[in-house]
């Protein structure tokens, strides 16, 4: 096994508005590429979090701080698409309503 990242992050910028995609590991290893994209937080950020295998606590701080800079700077933050495993996560951190993450597709609603 080698030191790759297991997670990766795609960007596209339209219009203002930076659409994020982040799939496999939502780590450490994405903090710089995330920075990069979301750069001084002048944009709309949307984020697409369906694609994610596994998140830790740094992923919630990547996306809570990105958040309050994004707001800071006047501009709108939202999570497009989680799954299951980051809706999980975040609903056990008590973040699901505050971030207004959507329920994952094909989700057992009596388990929310």
């Amino acid at each position: 096994m080698g030191d790759a990242p297991l997670g990766s992050l795609t960007a596209v910028r339209r219009d203002g508005v930076v659409a994020l995609v982040v799939e496999g590991e939502f780590d450490v290893n994405l903090s710089s590429p995330l920075a990069e994209s979301v750069g001084d937080g002048s944009v709309d950020v949307e984020i697409d979090l369906s694609g994610v295998t596994f998140m830790d606590s740094t992923g919630i701080r990547l996306l809570l701080l990105t958040r309050s800079e994004v707001h800071g700077a006047g501009r709108s933050w939202c999570i497009t698409a989680a799954s299951p495993v980051a809706y999980d996560l975040l609903s056990v951190a008590g973040l699901v309503q505050r971030l207004g993450v959507p329920t994952p597709a094909g989700a057992d609603s009596s388990l929310l």
